[in-house]
């Protein structure tokens, strides 16, 4: 349900690779799609409960080294031991550095993986029903580059001072409707798309009779939006908890100072010399700076700059001094916060040289 328009998810079986690694995914969707067809596509979906074959990890990790994206994850979902692996952790440990791995064991008898956050390799369990679901949503932020916001469950107000681009509301209850995102003056925002109810599936393994959770009842609205900081409220009706996701609205801003401390604002008269080089976050599309906040959480730079074709072999941090020669500069910067979260720039300057300056 929180797939964007522009993602793709491919769902392979684990029943389907008992010999060998040749079925192709069971199920491919497209955000394009929208929620409710996505999650009908899920829910009339059966199969016959087998045993964990690791081939499914290894057909679901080659067709993604294969394919063609921004950002790629491996997320393994897991009630039992995998046969046909010596090591797990081994196996992860191999992967292409831009792969993601996410693994979910769920339930006592679930295997297990060693985590590595610094290799993007990220392990999570859970050992009851409502563990799963909280379990879940926590993946889906970070897979989605979502976070949480605190909502008071009285009033269901919330606030945020950094702008955003997108809320996602989660409510759970058997009779939940969400209407819409209040401003401050009382405008209603509506959702981007048709709200999706999320809930437990009728459809079990076509050889066990097992009764499913029907407390896992909810449904999921997407908003996307220029929202300007500020107070909130949720207009959501039938709700027992509320959940609201956000992505930050940011893009990343570098600025040169000279020695008297001044930002150079005039590029074109960027001279060789000695700069402090500074990050930090503006709204997107625009000059307006950012300023600190927990909702970025803990946030590092690090800029790698070419001059006149040669690299820099120091990587650079807010706050650095960085000498410039005359001619072309490049400053290609990264910042990453809220753990999971990434933007990048790239910078182009050219310092005038003595016969341009008159």
């Amino acid at each position: 349900a929180m797939l964007g328009d522009t993602d793709t998810l491919n769902i392979y079986y684990m029943s389907d690779y008992q010999s060998g690694t040749g079925s192709a995914p069971r199920l491919t969707l497209q955000g394009k799609d929208g929620a409710a067809t996505n999650v009908s596509k899920l829910h009339n979906e059966t199969t016959k409960a087998g045993n964990t074959p690791f081939d499914s990890v290894r057909k679901a990790y080659s067709d993604l080294t294969k394919a063609n994206a921004d950002e790629k994850w491996l997320v393994v979902l897991t009630d039992g031991e995998f046969q046909g692996v010596d090591s797990l952790d081994a196996f992860f440990s191999q992967k292409q550095s831009d792969i993601k791995v996410m693994f979910l064991g769920m339930g006592p008898a679930a295997s297990g993986i060693t985590p590595h956050e610094d290799k993007e390799i990220y392990y999570v369990e859970a050992k009851t029903n409502s563990q799963i679901l909280n379990q879940i949503t926590g993946i889906c932020t970070r897979i989605f580059n979502s976070n949480r916001l605190e909502v008071n469950a009285s009033t269901k107000a919330f606030s945020f001072d950094v702008p955003m681009g997108e809320l996602i509301v989660f409510a759970q209850g058997a009779n939940v409707q969400i209407n819409g995102v209040k401003k401050e003056d009382g405008t209603l925002i509506k959702s981007a798309k048709t709200p999706v109810e999320v809930k437990y599936s009728n459809c079990d393994a076509s050889n066990y009779n097992n009764p499913p959770a029907t407390e896992l009842v909810g449904s999921i609205a997407t908003f996307i939006d220029d929202f300007s900081t500020g107070n909130y409220t949720v207009d959501v009706s039938g709700a027992e908890t509320i959940e609201i996701y956000y992505k930050p609205n940011v893009e990343i801003a570098a600025y040169l100072k000279d020695a008297q401390g001044n930002e150079v604002t005039d590029l074109s008269a960027l001279e060789a010399g000695e700069y402090t080089i500074e990050f930090g976050f503006v709204k997107a599309g625009t000059k307006e700076k950012v300023a600190q906040s927990k909702l970025l959480g803990d946030v590092t730079y690090e800029a790698r700059v070419t001059n006149n074709g040669n690299q820099h072999e120091q990587v650079y941090g807010s706050g650095d001094k960085i000498t410039l020669e005359e001619g072309t500069l490049s400053i290609d910067v990264v910042a990453r916060y809220l753990d999971y979260n990434s933007v990048s720039t790239c910078l182009l300057y050219t310092s005038p040289s003595p016969r341009d300056r008159g």
